[in-house]
């Protein structure tokens, strides 16, 4: 069966539109994607010379209600205080940074890599995070606490966009993006620094 001239303009188009997203992604910098279940995420580690700045991202999710959020520091950077002996208990001088329980952070690796934790614990001499770190830690590391700086619905569906500056983190952060789902889910975000 030919298709129609309709077929082929609608086919066209999308192809089109496809092609742009890919390019937009492959042209910003960086590229990082993830799949998961009731979540995919992907956190770019801390731009120390300045901002990180999305320039594109694409997530498809299972869930009728599902959000793409942004996450990026409040501002608060506590240093680890000396090579970490536990994989989820770590030091720090908490004294004036104030991080408390149920704080989202991310734990920044020295040698290049970052990843999102909750505290479930915290005190002036340590923090406790909700999962263990797999890098080895460094007397380098540190903590960043983390809000959410922007967010995109994506609903039961797939949702892209690209921009020069979708969002931007403030200098010396991490950027941390999600999308939950109730089975399947993922996510791509490229991003500048």
């Amino acid at each position: 069966m030919k298709p129609t001239l309709k077929q082929t303009l609608i086919g066209t188009a999308l192809c089109a539109v496809l092609t742009g997203c890919l390019v937009g992604i492959a042209l910003a910098g960086e590229t990082q994607y993830a799949t998961g279940s009731t979540s995919a995420a992907v956190t770019f580690d801390p731009n120390r010379a300045g901002q990180t700045v999305v320039k594109s991202y694409s997530a498809t999710s299972d869930k009728a209600a599902s959000v793409i959020k942004f996450y990026a520091t409040t501002g608060n950077r506590v240093p680890v205080s000396s090579a970490p002996s536990s994989t989820t208990v770590i030091p720090v001088a908490n004294t004036g940074y104030g991080l408390t329980n149920s704080d989202t952070v991310v734990y920044s690796h020295a040698v290049g890599s970052s990843v999102y934790r909750t505290l479930t614990g915290a005190t002036t001499t340590n923090v406790t995070l909700s999962s263990a770190v797999t890098a080895t830690q460094g007397a380098s590391d540190a903590i960043y606490e983390v809000e959410q700086i922007y967010e995109v619905a994506c609903g039961a569906t797939s949702v892209s966009g690209t921009g020069d500056a979708i969002a931007y983190t403030p200098a010396d952060s991490p950027l941390y993006v999600v999308v939950d789902g109730t089975s399947a889910c993922k996510v791509a975000v490229s991003a500048a620094q």
